[in-house]
């Protein structure tokens, strides 16, 4: 459906909610390569973690890393 809605020239959402970020990145991928036009997640953080040093380094590292 997400990708049927990009090609319809209309931003399709992708509904993440609380799946792993293993499932995520699974599904986020395999939406990718079914269109290139832009989409929307829907997710749902339950958690929001204290931002430490540590956290920002993980994050710093996962976004250099080319991962989505």
């Amino acid at each position: 459906m997400t990708a049927a809605a990009g090609k319809a020239e209309c931003l399709g959402s992708l509904a993440l909610a609380n799946l792993s970020a293993k499932k995520s990145v699974e599904l986020i991928r395999k939406t990718k390569k079914l269109t290139n036009q832009p989409f929307a997640l829907n997710i749902f953080v339950n958690h929001i973690p204290e931002l430490t040093d540590e956290l920002k380094h993980q994050y710093f590292r996962k976004i250099n890393s080319g991962l989505p």
